[in-house]
């Protein structure tokens, strides 16, 4: 049988692992995941996943070094000759490519591909030279990335998700927005969202639902919390202060009429997420074809244009409001997103595959 193996020595990007291993077992593999401890309990229900591995990290350089020398140590042992980088970047990599790869294929996935194009030395000198295949998360970076010609390139979305068991229920009459991923504001733009629902206060049917854990090192939810507070906004809008378990966060996702990336011009990581990043909000969308609430900015974004209902920083609570009164416009992006042949599982999972084993 086909082996391959899909490694992530980081602590995030786990949203993207059910999907490539259901490619990989669906093509014939038998799969290992070899990566840090952190995800043990995120996995334990992954019935795609035949070997598990987990390692140590962050315990300092030395340790991590040994971690990667485990990790070649179990490809090696198992025979392994698909690897899959599920993030490229950070010291743990560098350090995965000072070994010798020899006849075994190398793949991975780049979370930001502004860095193929810096004076990285890390990237230049030890990972370019080693990984050759890569894929993005959208065709829009490949766009705006221009690399070196002999990489060899492509983008999927891994939009297949494991089993939940909902257990939040929405009324009828209400109208949800909800933004995912942990409230942090050098990637959102929360306050704008809250000035805005200030300015124009909403029917309390409408929710906006702020997914993420808030009270965290990075984040901002202490000062959000005392915005909602002092202005009384408890009832338009719900955040979390801890982690949210896959239950509740999938069914906040699966029940929502909106999901909101909050990205916008001249705020925090714009240039790098409409460049060469993407929003991990898209893939959820793309999944669950739930429409986006994007910036007008995203309107010639293959795929995110067809899947968007758009606003301006001049006009977010009124477009809110306006589409909780016409949620006829809603359902006809939903329809255009159910007929995408991007999203189809089988157009995504030929594409890794082929990538993988070329």
């Amino acid at each position: 049988m086909k082996k391959a193996v899909l490694c992530e020595f980081g602590e995030s990007h786990d949203d993207i692992f059910f999907a490539q291993f259901e490619f990989l077992k669906q093509s014939g593999y038998e799969t290992f995941f070899i990566g840090n401890s952190i995800f043990r309990d995120r996995l334990k229900n992954y019935t795609n996943i035949d070997n598990q591995f987990f390692l140590e990290f962050g315990k300092g350089k030395i340790s991590d070094f040994k971690q990667i020398r485990e990790t070649w140590r179990i490809i090696k042992q198992n025979d392994i000759n698909n690897i899959i980088l599920n993030t490229i970047g950070g010291t743990a990599v560098r350090n995965f490519c000072l070994f010798s790869f020899g006849n075994r294929k190398v793949a991975g996935i780049i979370h930001n591909a502004g860095n193929l194009t810096s004076r990285s030395f890390t990237y230049n000198r030890i990972i370019k030279p080693k990984i050759k295949k890569i894929f993005a998360l959208n065709n829009y970076i490949w766009e705006n990335v221009k690399t070196d010609p002999k990489l060899n390139k492509s983008w999927i979305y891994p939009i297949s998700y494991p089993d939940f068991k909902p257990n939040v229920n929405k009324p009828s009459d209400e109208f949800w927005i909800v933004v995912p991923g942990l409230v942090e504001s050098d990637r959102r733009d929360y306050f704008h969202l809250l000035d805005s629902l200030i300015a124009r206060r909403l029917p309390e049917n409408i929710k906006l639902i702020l997914l993420g854990k808030s009270q965290h090192s990075k984040g901002c939810g202490k000062e959000i919390r005392k915005i909602i507070d002092d202005n009384n906004l408890h009832k338009n809008v719900i955040m979390f202060d801890e982690f949210v378990d896959w239950d509740t966060f999938r069914s906040y996702i699966s029940n929502a009429d909106l999901l909101a990336t909050l990205i916008h011009p001249e705020y925090a990581n714009f240039d790098n997420y409409s460049t060469n990043k993407i929003s991990g909000t898209y893939l959820l969308s793309f999944g669950h074809k739930v429409p986006l609430l994007s910036h007008e900015h995203f309107m010639t974004y293959d795929d995110i244009k067809t899947s968007s209902l758009f606003y301006n920083q001049r006009n977010l609570a009124e477009t809110i409001d306006y589409l909780y009164q016409n949620r006829q416009y809603v359902e006809k992006v939903k329809l255009n997103m159910k007929a995408n042949p991007n999203f189809d599982f089988q157009f995504n999972k030929n594409k890794y595959i082929s990538l993988i084993e070329s």
